[in-house]
């Protein structure tokens, strides 16, 4: 794993802690809907 992927890794766990913030009052649709579904059940 170099540099790039951790990097990576960084910023889509960031987004997907930014998701799971506003889950509650800002649904959302698509893959990240899902996922945050998935992880709210």
């Amino acid at each position: 794993m170099n540099a790039i992927h951790l990097s990576v890794i960084i910023v889509l766990f960031g987004y997907l802690s930014i998701e799971l913030a506003t889950a509650n009052s800002l649904p959302k649709g698509g893959f990240y809907g899902t996922m945050i579904n998935m992880v709210m059940s």
